[in-house]
């Protein structure tokens, strides 16, 4: 059986708290770059415990840094799929 039906399966199953795990596995799934950002943001966030006074810039740059990272990535992908 393929994953779609494995899926369906699972919803029929389950019912509507399916549908919620499902998606979440989804989004695992694909992604559009490695979580070697992510996790490096989040290593550099928790150096805010070691050095509290710095914390909020170490929880902050990296942390927004991300955002705008992910929010631009994502931009420029529309763009390249849009031009095709």
């Amino acid at each position: 059986p393929t994953f779609k039906v494995e899926i369906l399966s699972f919803v029929e199953t389950y019912g509507y708290l399916a549908i919620f795990i499902s998606s979440f596995l989804m989004d695992l799934i694909v992604q559009p770059f490695a979580p070697d950002v992510p996790l490096i943001a989040g290593v550099i966030a928790l150096l805010g415990l070691l050095f509290p006074d710095y914390s909020m810039w170490l929880i902050l740059v990296p942390v927004l840094g991300l955002v705008v990272f992910i929010i631009l990535y994502s931009y420029f992908e529309y763009q390249k799929q849009t031009k095709k």
